[in-house]
């Protein structure tokens, strides 16, 4: 089969396009990777804000929380300059469900699944993360 030699000049002169010069092309791809990264990571922003925490539980089990918890969690999000600087407490939905309650202390561990953030905005930790919840029977009078 013979070689069309159109193609092999064309070939030779894209090879010579991806070779000559290969050390500066490679240096302004890694210009133009960690422009792009940078800017990338500008656009967002890390912002820690207090949230009061809603605690729900089954009240058919004769139970009452007692001692203290925290009334608010500091929550860390991650997002979107625009959206993070303007965010509040009010923004955010922070929530216990704690659907069987046993007599005594109940370990609390808050995750990603106790949390309501807005859209593009993410969870990085919430301070405390585990806490103690104290039930005791309801006295009957």
């Amino acid at each position: 089969m013979a070689k069309n030699p159109d193609i092999e000049r064309y070939l030779q002169v894209v090879k010579g396009w991806l070779t000559n010069n290969l050390q500066i092309k490679l240096i302004a791809l890694l210009i133009a990777l960690v422009a792009w990264v940078w800017i990338a990571i500008g656009m967002n922003q890390k912002a820690s804000i207090s949230v009061p925490m809603r605690i729900s539980y089954n009240l058919d089990k004769n139970l009452v929380m007692v001692g203290e918890i925290p009334e608010e969690i500091t929550v860390t999000v991650w997002g979107p300059k625009e959206t993070v600087r303007t965010l509040g407490a009010s923004q955010i939905r922070l929530w216990m469900d704690i659907p069987n309650p046993l007599k005594g202390g109940n370990r609390i561990v808050l995750g990603p699944n106790n949390i309501l953030l807005p859209e593009k905005v993410v969870l990085i930790g919430m301070e405390p993360k585990v806490f103690l919840v104290d039930f005791v029977e309801k006295k009957s009078k």
